[in-house]
Parts: structure tokens; sequence; C-alpha cells
């Protein structure tokens, strides 16, 4: 066999194929994902999935990460990657694909959607999709909605900076129609760092 170059220049989700994610019982073939590493590079938080296939099939899915039950995604160089669903607590959106017989869904955890952040969450995600916002763009409106100490629009890029130094922000691992994210640790000394931020005139009020 001979592979043929795609020449066609239409933009791709993947270099190569596209990964899958497997449970118990069905594979899927994979147009996103976003998860945070753990301290074993075999496993991972499960942040965003996009899927792709029939729909009784990514209800199958669906319902092992809504019981808090693991995922694998293959294929994505990395050998097989276990996601954990971190509370449980996912929105998801189903759409058909009426051309190909089957069905698109998301899957996003509520820590990565504005407006959903509760108390009890003490990790929240950013993430950047094709044609979306950027991530720094968004920093400021998610410390507003969870932290105490207003946040001022001009003070993003300060903040995304010293956030990385301190450890409070991390990279997450994306691929596909996800192409950045990251967790910002909300419990972390973010009021501290204000306050030698501004003592430091860095930001001013």
């Amino acid at each position: 066999m001979t592979r043929i170059p795609d020449t066609s220049g239409k933009p791709k989700l993947f270099q190569t194929s596209a990964p899958h994610v497997v449970n118990e019982n069905v594979q899927l073939a994979v147009s996103g994902y976003a998860y945070e590493e753990s301290g074993n590079i075999e496993y991972g938080n499960l942040v965003y999935l996009g899927m792709v296939g029939y729909k009784t099939s990514i209800k199958s899915e669906i319902a092992t990460i809504l019981q808090n039950k693991p995922v694998s995604l293959l294929g994505t160089g990395k050998g097989r990657i276990t996601l954990l669903p971190e509370n449980g607590k996912f929105t998801q959106v189903l759409s058909p694909m009426p051309e190909y017989d089957s069905h698109h869904c998301c899957v996003v955890t509520n820590q990565a959607i504005p407006g959903k952040w509760v108390p009890e969450y003490e990790t929240v995600y950013i993430l950047q999709f094709i044609g979306g916002s950027s991530i720094e763009s968004q920093l400021v409106e998610r410390l507003n909605e969870t932290l105490t100490a207003p946040i001022l629009p001009e003070w993003g890029t300060i903040l995304m900076k010293n956030g990385i130094q301190k450890g409070f922000i991390k990279t997450l691992t994306t691929g596909g129609d996800c192409l950045e994210g990251i967790s910002i640790r909300i419990k972390s000394e973010w009021n501290e760092l204000l306050e030698s931020l501004i003592l430091a005139e860095e930001i001013a009020i």
C-alpha cells in the first residue's frame, strides 16, 4: 500500500487518525478532548470530551461518565489514558449529523462552564475551542466569578503570568477542536498574590 498525501488544504482536527474513547461496551471516535494530568501519566481528570457515533453508543459513554466511572482515551500518541470524571457533574450537548447517520456529543465538566461554579469546587477550568475566545480573555471573568476580591480587566496578563509562576494555574492536555486549556486552583492564595502585586506597583487599583 502507498499512502496518498492529502493536498486538499482542508483543516483537520488531528494530524493523523482520530483518537477513540472506550468504556466496557463501546468505542467511539473523538473530535476533541481536554484533561488534567495527574501524578501518573496514564491517568487524567476528564474536563472535556467530544464524541462522534451512534446515539446509543454515545449514551453508553455518557452513562459511564455520569456514574463517575473511568473511560479510556486511545490513539493520542501517549498510549492508553484513563480519564477519571472528577465529580460526575457534567453538561452534555447532543446534536444529530444526518449526513453521516451519526450524532456528535460534547461532554464538559461544570467546572469549565461560566455560571456553573459552586463554592465546593476547588478548581475551575478555562477552555479555548476553534473560533472561540482566548484563555487570557476569559481569565478575568472566571476569577471574578470565583474569588472574593474584584479583578480588573487590565490585570489579566499579569495575573496569568504570576498565576503560572506560583503554580495556581496549570496547563491542560488538549487535542482536536479544543485548542488549549488551563486549570485554576481557587483555594490558592490569590488574595495574597493580589496584595503583593499592588505593593510592587505591577497592578493598580
